[in-house]
């Protein structure tokens, strides 16, 4: 679960790295991904392992939004969404 923790963090690390200039805080509303939650949820773990307190986590973005979210591109990328697809 520790080394869990440890890759979860170097990848949220690496992507960091890669924002910078125009691109910075370019993952900071990660919704689809969800390393910060994933994150949350090793923490959590660890501590309840170790018997401690695992620490308040962040709200959860359910899929429902996710979509809803995506919603408001599908017109404009037709491929991208099968079901709005010519023909479909």
């Amino acid at each position: 679960m520790r080394a869990s923790l440890s890759a979860a963090e170097a990848a949220i690390s690496a992507r960091r790295e890669g924002e910078y200039g125009r691109w910075r805080d370019w993952y900071r509303g990660d919704w689809f991904v969800g390393f910060p939650v994933t994150r949350d949820i090793l923490r959590a773990n660890v501590a309840l392992m170790s018997g401690e307190a695992p620490a308040p986590g962040r709200g959860v973005v359910g899929s429902s939004e996710v979509y809803r979210y995506q919603e408001r591109f599908s017109e404009n990328f037709p491929f991208l969404y099968r079901e709005s697809s010519p023909g479909r």
